[in-house]
């Protein structure tokens, strides 16, 4: 199985989450019964401090979902950071790397809006 390479961008101080379809290099969908995924971001590729994603396997959709929350992205070095997926098959207890990339992480641009009251 090949290593699919996404770049994302995440908000700081906002929740994340994304979505990966994996496949087999026939395009035939994997199934992902007892077996186990982990994800984290690095601000370089051997940085030995990294953030974890929570990660969720969909064994009928062989999908796997990366989330985040805002207390966590809020943490994160602003600029060009690293992520990847890796995959525990419990059959043989090899893991891979499943997906990698780039991740941006941008301050927050969201306005906040209050109201004033008399």
């Amino acid at each position: 199985m090949a290593v699919t390479s996404i770049n994302l961008t995440i908000e700081k101080g906002t929740d994340f989450e994304a979505l990966f379809i994996i496949s087999a290099e026939d395009g035939s969908s994997l199934n992902f019964t007892g077996h186990s995924a982990t994800a984290k971001i690095r601000k370089y590729p051997s940085s030995p401090i990294s953030f974890e994603f929570n990660v969720s396997l969909n064994i009928s959709e062989s999908s796997i979902k990366i989330t985040m929350p805002r207390e966590t992205t809020a943490l994160l070095t602003t600029g060009r950071n690293y992520f990847d997926i890796l995959l525990k098959y419990e059959t043989d207890n090899v893991v891979r790397k499943v997906v990698s990339g780039t991740i941006i992480v941008e301050e927050t641009s969201a306005l906040w809006v209050t109201t004033m009251s008399d």
